[in-house]
């Protein structure tokens, strides 16, 4: 019974997800970065929500159907992630171009000197990794780290930049409350 309860509740969810979803792609060309901001917010909202529910729904499940359900879940979570990816690239993109807005002299300085003098480190796009997310739980928290310091910590050719954006990625609720300020720099 309380099965059935979770798998209705995070129906409405992935409906109203739906829903966002849609919204998100009309909004996509928007240039109003509190409209994406908001959007952003609540598709965060919605993905931790429904990582709860299919969290619980996963305890309640026969052993024998937990990897077809996380596998479904993951695939689900993935286009969720690549909207919420897609809605912070078009906001710090607005973000630049309205600072290049205000002080475009400014910018040229910035831009020459970082040419100039910046190591000719090449724009890499990151490889997919295939880790578990760790949104806080305690119990949880071994197995993360034992994943995410062999594959990425250890990993001598990332740079701290490049690990940050992994760790990002890799932890979600909690845990990315926690470590949301945290700074890239080179």
């Amino acid at each position: 019974m309380e099965l059935d309860r979770l798998k209705r509740k995070r129906a409405a969810f992935k409906s109203s997800t739906t829903k966002l979803l849609k919204r998100i792609d009309e909004s996509k060309d928007s240039v109003d970065s509190s409209e994406l901001d908001d959007l952003l917010n609540l598709l965060q909202g919605k993905i931790d929500n429904i990582k709860i529910l299919d969290d619980q729904i996963v305890d309640l499940i026969d052993v024998n159907d937990i990897e077809a359900k996380i596998e479904r879940s993951e695939e689900y979570y993935e286009k969720l992630i690549t909207n919420r990816c897609m809605l912070q690239r078009k906001i710090n993109d607005l973000s630049l171009g309205s600072q290049n807005a205000q002080n475009p002299v400014h910018q040229n300085q910035v831009s020459f000197q970082s040419q100039s003098f910046s190591d000719p480190t090449p724009a890499i796009k990151l490889p997919r990794l295939s880790l578990n997310k760790f949104y806080g739980d305690p119990s949880t928290y071994l197995e993360f780290y034992g994943q995410f310091e062999n594959a990425i910590h250890k990993n001598n050719s990332l740079s701290k930049v490049e690990k940050l954006i992994y760790l990002k990625s890799l932890v979600g609720g909690g845990a990315a409350s926690a470590i949301k300020c945290l700074e890239l720099k080179r």
